[in-house]
């Protein structure tokens, strides 16, 4: 299912049916097709930097979906190797509740 901050439609409804139903979702298209890779307030970046380490838009947007669901699983571009290294760079933290808040308040238009 097409899920990213910039596509929530899932939330309401897919996404709660899984998780009652014991089911994992794909989220394909995490990051908005790239839109969210350009679109990224860069004061945004800076507070998820400053909590976290030195981290790309696109492990801040991936971390979101792992951070706010424990059984959705987003299909990331890996298509060269620095596309991996970089999305290796999603596992081993967490957002907290209120980063995740204000990444959800950011208008993505």
């Amino acid at each position: 299912m097409p899920y990213s901050l910039m596509d929530r439609r899932i939330e309401s409804d897919i996404i709660p049916y899984a998780r009652r139903n014991g089911m994992a979702v794909i989220a394909y298209y995490p990051l908005g097709h790239g839109k969210l890779i350009t679109r990224f307030p860069r004061d945004a970046l800076e507070i998820i930097t400053r909590n976290h380490g030195p981290k790309t838009v696109a492990q801040i947007v991936l971390n979101w979906i792992v951070s706010k669901h424990e059984h959705v699983f987003p299909i990331p571009r890996a298509s060269n190797p620095d596309h991996v290294r970089e999305n290796l760079g999603v596992a081993g933290w967490r957002l907290t509740e209120e980063e995740i808040r204000y990444l959800e308040g950011i208008r993505f238009v």
